[in-house]
């Protein structure tokens, strides 16, 4: 039991460190990674065919097909 109580650290002296991460985390990963994102805005801008796709067409022909057509309008706008 005695080594257990050596081995804690106050709240205090965990606080006074830099161990903790001060950035805020909104809690689950980004859908697209900025290369997704790069290589959909080049698929977009590829030739007008393209400009004038339906979203989920569009996701279809970047191959992300793993994320929803919102994410995908999200991605577009920014």
């Amino acid at each position: 039991m005695q080594s257990r109580d050596k081995d804690k650290i106050s709240l205090c002296e965990l606080l006074s460190k830099d161990c903790l991460d001060k950035k805020p985390h909104s809690g689950h990963p980004k859908a697209l990674t900025n290369t997704e994102i790069d290589h959909l805005v080049v698929t977009v801008k590829h030739d007008f065919r393209t400009r004038r796709m339906y979203l989920v067409d569009i996701r279809r022909e970047a191959r992300l097909s793993h994320v929803s057509d919102s994410t995908i309008w999200e991605a577009l706008q920014s």
